[in-house]
C-alpha cells in the first residue's frame, strides 16, 4: 500500500518558478519528479506527499543549488503558502497567527509533526523531519523556515531576525547565506530541526490585522481540514512506529502492538481490515527508508543495510531488488531521477 499522506501542491508553483529562474523548465522538473502539472490549476489541490517532497529533491539536484529551498522561501513568502501567510499577517499578533497555523497544521503539512513551545524568554518551533516513513528533504524545511521569516517580516512591518536555527541535515557549500537570511547563528548536523526567537516578537502587534479576513480564512481552512481523512489509518500508525523500532533493531509486531496499546492479534486484525499486514508494512517502511538513505549518500550501502534492519549487505541487496527491481548501487547512481 502507498503511504497515505498528502500535502498541498501550491508550493510547487514556487518551486517551478525558482527552477525556471535557474534554467530548468517546468516540464523537465515535472517529468523527473513524475509530477502532474495539471494539479497546479487548483490552488487547493493536494498530491501524495512522496510526489511533492520528491519535487524538492529533484529541483535541488537539477539546479545544482544545495540552498535551493532557502532561496525559494526567501523569494516566495507572499505566494509559497498564501493561506498560511495571510492567516499570520491578518492576525492581531505574530503569536496568534502562528497558533492558527498550528490549529490547521494538517492543511499545510499532514506528514511531519511540529510543535511550538515557550522556553523562558523564547518561543521554539520544532519540526520532526526524520524517524518517520517520509523524511522531510533539506530544501523543504529550509524553504519553510525562510518562508516564515519573510512572512513574519511583512506581518510586523520590519525585518525579523531569529535567535537561533538548528538543522539535522549537513551544511551546504555556502552556509553564510543561511545566517544572512535568518539573522542568527545556524547549526547543521544538529540534534533537532528547530528555530527559536524572542517571545516579545510573537507578542508584538502586527502592522495590518484584519479580523474579518481572519474569519474568512479560518472558515476556508476548516473546510480544507474537513476534507482530510478524520484520522491516520492503522497502517500509517504502524509505519511510524516501525520507523522508530528499526532504529533500535527490534521491529517486531509485539513491540509495535505495545507502542500502539493493542494486542498483536488485534493489530493484525485491524491491518487485515485495511488490506495489508505487519510484514508488508515493515517491508514498505524498510524500502522507503533505504531509498532515503541511498539518495542522501551519507552512509555506505553496508551501513544502510544495518540501518533498515538487515544483518548483512547481501540479504539487503536481495530484498531491495525484490522491492524495486534494481540493486541498491544502481538506485544510488540514478537517484536524482527516482
Amino acid at each position: 500500500m502507498p503511504l497515505d499522506a498528502s500535502v498541498p501542491v501550491i508550493v510547487a508553483r514556487a518551486i517551478i518558478a525558482a527552477a525556471e529562474n535557474r534554467g530548468v523548465s517546468a516540464e523537465a522538473l515535472a517529468r523527473a519528479a513524475e509530477f502532474d502539472l495539471e494539479l497546479l490549476d487548483d490552488a487547493d489541490a493536494r498530491a501524495p506527499a512522496e510526489k511533492m517532497l520528491r519535487m524538492w529533491e529533484v529541483a535541488g539536484a537539477l539546479t545544482g543549488d544545495d540552498s535551493f529551498g532557502l532561496f525559494v522561501g526567501r523569494t516566495s513568502h507572499t505566494s509559497g503558502m498564501p493561506l498560511a501567510g495571510r492567516l499570520i499577517a491578518a492576525s492581531p499578533t505574530l503569536g496568534e497567527g502562528l497558533a492558527r497555523i498550528m490549529a490547521y497544521y494538517r492543511v499545510f503539512n499532514d506528514v511531519h509533526p511540529a510543535s511550538v513551545d515557550v522556553e523562558g524568554d523564547d518561543v521554539v518551533v520544532r519540526v520532526l523531519t526524520k524517524a518517520i516513513p517520509i523524511a522531510l528533504p533539506r530544501h523543504a524545511i529550509e524553504f519553510a523556515f525562510a518562508w516564515f521569516v519573510g512572512v513574519a517580516s511583512l506581518a510586523v512591518g520590519e525585518e525579523v531576525k531569529l535567535g537561533a536555527v538548528t538543522f539535522e541535515h549537513p551544511p551546504p557549500r555556502s552556509p553564510g547565506d543561511h545566517e544572512a537570511i535568518f539573522g542568527c547563528p545556524v547549526t547543521f548536523d544538529g540534534p533537532e530541526t528547530s528555530f527559536r526567537a524572542p517571545r516579545e516578537l510573537f507578542e508584538r502587534a502586527n502592522a495590518a490585522p484584519d479580523p474579518y479576513l481572519v474569519e474568512l480564512l479560518e472558515s476556508h481552512a476548516k473546510v480544507l481540514v474537513d476534507k482530510l481523512p478524520a484520522r491516520a489509518s492503522q497502517a500509517a500508525r504502524v509505519r511510524a512506529v516501525v520507523t522508530e523500532l528499526l532504529q533500535r533493531g527490534d521491529a517486531n509486531i509485539d513491540f509495535a502492538a505495545e507502542a500502539l496499546h493493542l494486542s498483536p492479534r488485534t493489530l493484525q486484525r485491524k491491518l487485515r481490515e485495511e488490506g495489508t499486514s505487519f510484514s508488508d508494512l515493515v517491508d514498505e517502511t524498510r524500502c522507503e527508508l533505504a531509498k532515503q538513505h541511498l539518495r542522501d549518500r551519507a552512509h555506505s550501502i553496508a551501513q544502510i543495510a544495518l540501518l533498515v534492519g538487515f544483518s548483512d549487505q547481501s540479504t539487503f541487496h536481495r530484498a531491495f531488488v525484490r522491492w524495486t527491481g534494481t540493486t541498491p548501487g544502481d538506485f544510488r547512481r540514478g537517484g536524482a531521477r527516482r
